[in-house]
Order: C-alpha cells, then structure tokens, then sequence
C-alpha cells in the first residue's frame, strides 16, 4: 500500500521534471541566440546597402568625448547650426518662467526630477530643417503652415518645444501652447455666447492670454496700437502687452481680447511662430455636453475655433509660420480628418537620415454624406464610424488644408548617432546607471532594440 501511494508521486514529480528538462534548455538558450544576433550585426551588411542605398555612416565614439565633463549651454539663436547637431541646450529661464510644469514636455519632467540639467534636449537635423522651413516662409512673405507628424515617441512634441526656444531666442512673439487636450476635456467653465452663437470658456481663454503674455512680455509691449480697443467699459490704446493684460483683469472679455490680439498681429504683421500641441484637439469631438446633453464639437469652443481658423482660414500676415503636432496617443482627440489628410498628401521629410524610405502617395476617393451635402470624407470609412467634426463642418472639404498650403512634414526615428549622443547624455549625467559600458557594440544594440524611437529609448536606459 506504501508502494503505490510512494509511486504517484515520484511518478508525477518525474512527469514535471520532464517537462522542465524540455523547457530548461529552450530558456536558457535565448541568450547566446541574443548576442549571436547582435554580433552578426555588424558583418551583416545594412539594410541601405543591401537595396542599392547609401548604408548608414558608422558612430565614431571619439567624437562623442566621452573624456569631457558634460556641459550643458543654454540655447541661443546662434546655437542653431548643423555643427551643434547631437549637443544638449538648456532652455532659457525666461521661457521656462513663463510655463508652469504642467505644461512641459514628459519626459522632461522626469529629467528636471532626477538631475540638474533642467529642461535639456538634444538638437536634430529635423529641428533645424523645421526652422528653415518657417524662416525661408517668412522672409519669401508666404503664409506658412505645417502639420508635423511620426510614429509614437518619435519627438514631435520635444522638437515643437526646441522650436519655441528657438524663435523666443529670435525675438519672434511666441505662442506655444502645449497639450490641447485639456481645452476640450470638459475641465473649465463654460457658457453659451448669445452675440457669437458659441461657447465661451473666460477663464481658460485669460490663462491662455496670461502664457501669451509671460513669454512676449517685452515684444508685445514694442507693438503700438493703431487704434483704441474698447474692452468692458476700458478703452485701450497703447500696445499689445496693455490689451492682453486687460484680457486676463477681465476674463468676461478674454475672447473679445484674443480675437483683437490675431487681428493687430496680421495687420502689423511682426514675425509670430504658432506652435500647437496635440492639434487634433481642435478637429475633434469635445468632452463638454450642451443643456441637453447634446456633444460641443470643438469649433463651437470659441477658443478652440480662433486657432483653427489659423489653419483653415487665409490671413494677410505673411510673417506668421504655424505648426501643430498630430498626437494619435489620446484616443479622446484622434481626429480622423488629420489623419486622413496626412495619409493622401505627399510628407516633406525631415532629417539627414539616408536610408529613410521617401513618402508614398495614395489615391484619395470620396462620397458626399446626405446629412451635409459639402463635408466630404473617405469611402472607406462606414458612416457609423464618420468623423463627427467633418460633419457638422457644412464648408469644410478634403481640400482645404491643400488650398491653404498646409505641409505635413514626417519626423524620422532617432538615427545611430543621435541614439548614441542620448545615451552619452544619460550615461554622463548620472540621471540613468544603466550597468553596460557605451561602446559601438552598446551603441548598435540600443538603436537595434529601441528602432530609433525617443521613447523606447528612455525606457530602454531606465531600465538597464
């Protein structure tokens, strides 16, 4: 009787450790499998030159001076060179003074926690290329406009940030208003506006005047007034920074204040840089409900509507340049006009990257909706899963972002050599102690692992 109840046991641990026999090597074998591959990659020819491509120059680790203390400047207008490229600028005081924290980019929060080298980032090719692009516009007088796209964690909101610091350094009026997604996130008071048919959010729109101010407190007060501006029972007649102070002592006449502000600005015409974050947000459904629970779309936010018309209207200002950053994260503010029209309009690549694939171009077919006989929308999509701010747009059309010549410009991935400069930061500034030595080895399987994606990256040296 012993016997048998002693059998069952060692016949069932046996049957586990069978299994575990059959496993265990498997487990164990990943990796040599690993390092075999990584080593391979560096015989193997490249994907560039496998195609007929120029291959992807290799990282030189001696111009990388891992020797030298790092340091980080702070930016200036003259920092932006191609000779500067892979180097870390701080931002100015006076630019992070005007954000509060909440505003700044993630991933540079976790940096100002962890280190000293607050508000840092890296200077691309693509950031460089973005700003030519908005000087040349200006100086050839041409309305610019531009929706910059990439694959999530490529650095679009980072380099919208460098862009800011960039034309504030220029002396430029800067308006940069990162994550729109909290104007339509049903997190402010909000009334319905009898005289203009929309709804008016005061105390958002005099928060919005208050950044506007804060970082062109010194180029708004050089812009005079043609005219008095009447404001409540203010009259205002001496210059910019005055109007928009009387906009945020008067939230009840914030709106009033922000549509005379654009309208003084294309008049006079000084040189203005607009850059929107997340800008889906303001071609997209919002969170606010009417009286009878019925969905405000975001143009009936007045605020939401005066930066839109930026991209759908034509200004007389020709020494403006406007950019705004698809964010396809936020599922609330997805918008499937943008990405509609990002997909069927030919990307201006940025970067010096020599393997990048060149856009493709695709047929764009459309079908009028019954319910509006002018908003039109791909066939492709079922009508119960239409975009609902297309629709309720009677003027708007597929064409219209072409008509206004709005360029979409696709940000590449990290290339070897900028993953292998963010490393060299990480590793130099003792905010990550990642346990690998940085090496071209190192280098190459970084960028392997991660594709060249800023936030695989992080991850990646955080988690090492």
């Amino acid at each position: 009787m012993s016997s048998r109840m002693l059998a069952r046991p060692l016949q069932s641990s046996a049957g586990i450790m069978i299994r575990s026999s059959v496993m265990l090597p498997r487990a164990l074998s990943l990796r040599p499998m690993l390092s075999l591959a990584t080593r391979s990659l560096a015989t193997a020819p490249s994907p560039g030159a496998r195609f007929g491509k120029r291959a992807e120059p290799e990282v030189k680790l001696q111009d990388l001076k891992f020797d030298e203390e790092l340091r980080i400047a702070t930016y200036k207008t003259a920092s932006g060179t191609r000779a500067n490229v892979g180097d870390f600028f701080k931002a100015p005081q006076s630019f992070i003074k005007a954000l509060p924290d909440s505003q700044l980019p993630n991933g540079m929060l976790r940096l100002n926690r962890l280190s000293d080298k607050e508000s840092s980032a890296m200077l691309r090719h693509s950031t460089l290329d973005l700003i030519e692009m908005a000087e040349e516009s200006v100086e050839k007088g041409l309305e610019g406009k531009a929706l910059l796209v990439g694959k999530q964690g490529s650095g679009k909101t980072y380099t919208l940030f460098q862009l800011a610091v960039h034309f504030q350094s220029a002396n430029w009026i800067v308006i940069y208003l990162p994550k729109l997604s909290q104007w339509t996130s049903a997190s402010s008071f909000y009334y319905f506006n009898e005289s203009t048919n929309q709804w008016d959010q005061p105390e958002l729109t005099a928060t919005v005047l208050e950044s506007i101010l804060s970082m062109n407190a010194k180029t708004l007060a050089e812009v005079k007034l043609a005219e008095p501006v009447q404001v409540g029972s203010k009259k205002v007649d001496d210059n910019l920074a005055s109007l928009v102070k009387a906009g945020i002592s008067s939230p009840q006449h914030s709106t009033l204040v922000l549509q005379a502000l654009f309208k003084i600005l294309k008049s006079q015409s000084p040189k203005v840089f607009v850059a929107l974050d997340q800008v889906g947000s303001l071609f997209s459904s919002t969170a606010y409900r009417t009286p009878k629970s019925e969905p405000i779309m975001a143009h009936e936010l007045s605020l939401c509507h005066e930066f839109q018309k930026l991209f759908l209207e034509s200004s007389s200002s020709k020494n403006s340049f406007v950019i705004g950053t698809n964010d396809t994260t936020v599922v609330r503010i997805r918008s499937p006009y943008l990405q509609h029209y990002a997909r069927t309009h030919v990307h201006r690549p940025l970067g010096r990257d020599p393997i990048q694939a060149p856009a493709q171009t695709h047929e764009a077919k459309f079908h009028t909706l019954d319910s509006a006989a002018d908003a039109m929308l791909p066939s492709s999509l079922a009508p119960h899963h239409r975009d609902a701010f297309t629709i309720s747009v009677v003027d708007l059309k597929p064409s219209i972002f072409t008509e206004n010549k709005v360029v979409v410009c696709d940000l590449p991935v990290y290339s070897r050599e900028e993953t292998a400069a963010m490393l060299k930061f990480y590793k130099e500034s003792s905010v990550a102690h990642f346990g690998f030595e940085l090496n071209d080895h190192s280098i190459k399987r970084a960028h392997l692992l991660t594709g060249g994606n800023g936030r695989q990256l992080m991850n990646y040296i955080f988690s090492h």
